[in-house]
């Protein structure tokens, strides 16, 4: 079984994951104080910090498509590309399952990069055909 499955309406594919980094970012507003003039002697004014708790949370995946039993890589490639270009539905998000949880965001950008053709030299079922690399940011559409 995929480490990773992106599902929307009725697209649902995984991939084997290299690496898996989860990261969030908190956009903070930086407010240079001015120092006027006669008060330059007491030095510098420490930096204002206006934090307003805007969290971006987003996964950053290595992942890698291989041949399966019953999907070539190029099905399972295009069928990414699918649910990053919609899903064949108007709106909604794609659900990203990993370790265990289930996230509800967007795919914001997938690289794929075709693997040189290894297979005679492979003794694993599991042949690298595509390395992927794909940000899944986590959020809900606006309204509207």
């Amino acid at each position: 079984m995929a480490d990773i499955v992106f599902s929307k309406g009725a697209l649902s594919e995984g991939v084997y994951a290299d690496s898996v980094s989860e990261e969030y970012s908190n956009k903070l507003m930086i407010l240079n104080i001015p120092q006027t003039a006669p008060n330059q002697a007491s030095g510098a004014k420490k930096t204002k910090i206006l934090d307003l708790l805007r969290i971006t949370h987003q996964f950053v995946i290595k992942s890698v498509i291989t041949e399966e039993s019953s999907k070539t890589a190029k099905q399972i490639k295009n069928n990414l590309k699918s649910i990053a270009n919609g899903g064949g539905i108007a709106g909604g998000v794609v659900t990203m399952t990993y370790d265990g949880d289930s996230y509800e965001g967007y795919l914001e950008k997938i690289v794929i990069t075709k693997e040189a053709d290894d297979s005679a030299n492979e003794t694993s079922e599991q042949v690298r055909k595509y390395t992927l690399a794909i940000t899944f940011v986590v959020g809900e559409p606006t309204a509207g």
